[in-house]
């Protein structure tokens, strides 16, 4: 397994104190067998974590993800200009469709995410609603629905996605566009291992296990924040993720309707047995 990167900024004396004591203390606490069924409580629910997430730069999935959905909406003439977004997390998803004269709700299970998403959107007209993406009922449809950043991965078993694409779809329009992605299998598979960010102010270690008979990575997210005067605060996150083939994908949206469906791997527009990544096209 092992440090596979380390990038950014070097270590300050403070933070290879704080590497140190993880590798010492820290790093066999998770992932304690290889029973796949172990996890710590709640995972996936993104609570303290919440605070940290744009801080630590995994907004930038968010500026290609955009610049995707854009391209389709102008393809695809959207309109009226709104959207559900199912696992908005903080946000950035819907300021930047709001900036294109987009409005909307945005679904998320954390209230964590929910409120730095408020603090973002307050001069835009969305609603945001805390629920799980699988049942939550908003009550009207919509032009254009989408999912984004392994949300669907975070569904743990194949009824519950079903649920969701279900769901999806009765969010939908008779013509509305569903746009997503999600992570296959093999793609997980690069979670396997331990990597290091140092940047000026906070120290984050990522260790995942990738469990092949299961199709599932887990991945733990310890990070130190400076707050000052060489003092740190600690936080983590557990995350589990389940892999999805193509084929059970298609086989849910052919399920619930889905009667147009596109699949191209998600980065450089790749052919499909390319990407890992998938970006889906459904209506």
């Amino acid at each position: 397994e092992g440090i596979r990167t380390a990038y950014g900024q070097p270590l300050s004396p403070q933070q290879s104190l704080l590497l140190d004591r993880w590798i010492l203390f820290g790093s066999r606490r998770r992932f304690q067998s290889d029973d796949y069924r172990w996890t710590p409580d709640f995972p996936n629910s993104y609570g303290h974590f919440a605070e940290y997430y744009d801080l630590l730069g995994w907004d930038r999935f968010t500026r290609s993800s955009f610049r995707r959905l854009r391209d389709i909406i102008r393809k695809f003439k959207i309109n009226p200009k709104e959207i559900i977004d199912f696992g908005c997390g903080t946000g950035n998803l819907l300021l930047k469709v709001a900036e294109i004269g987009f409005s909307g709700v945005g679904v998320d299970i954390s209230p964590g995410m929910l409120n730095r998403a408020k603090d973002k959107l307050m001069a835009y007209d969305f609603d945001l609603v805390e629920a799980d993406i699988s049942t939550v009922k908003i009550g009207r449809k919509f032009p254009l629905a989408t999912c984004f950043f392994d949300t669907v991965n975070h569904i743990k078993s194949k009824k519950k996605l079903a649920d969701f694409i279900a769901n999806a779809r009765e969010h939908l329009q008779e013509s509305g566009l569903f746009v997503f992605d999600f992570l296959t299998p093999e793609a997980l598979k690069d979670w396997e291992g331990t990597d290091i960010t140092s940047k000026e102010g906070f120290l984050v270690i990522i260790k995942g296990k990738y469990i092949p008979s299961k199709g599932r990575a887990l991945i733990n997210i310890e990070g130190f924040i400076e707050t000052g005067d060489n003092n740190y605060k600690r936080f983590s996150q557990f995350i589990e993720q389940r892999g999805i083939t193509i084929n059970e994908m298609l086989d849910h949206l052919a399920r619930f309707g889905f009667g147009n469906v596109s699949m191209r791997g998600f980065y450089n527009n790749r052919e499909l047995e390319e990407g890992g990544r998938i970006l889906v096209i459904a209506n």
